[in-house]
């Protein structure tokens, strides 16, 4: 009781699975569910992120966020829309 629990971003991936018709643009963006695994859980379990938390990783390195994710009055404010879309779910 009373752990921090550290936390870092990931980036976000389009993930196939069992989709036989992709175009080869779309295909080109997307990997596998288990690349698309890798980075949140070697921030899960590398005992060296422990005193990281806040930061921002792809591709199991650690990255400069974009701008906009820096931007503390826009991230409230979708925080906020967030909230009032699911208030009703949770």
């Amino acid at each position: 009781m009373g752990e921090e629990v550290p936390f870092s971003g990931v980036s976000q991936k389009v993930i196939v699975c069992n989709i036989h018709s992709v175009t080869h643009v779309i295909f080109s963006l997307t990997v596998t569910a288990f690349q698309g695994a890798q980075t949140t859980i070697h921030c899960a379990v590398d005992p060296g992120l422990v005193n990281r938390s806040g930061k921002y990783y792809d591709n199991c390195k650690e990255k400069e966020p974009n701008k906009l994710a820096l931007d503390n009055d826009l991230c409230n404010r979708v925080w906020n829309v967030t909230l009032d879309a699911v208030s009703d779910f949770i």
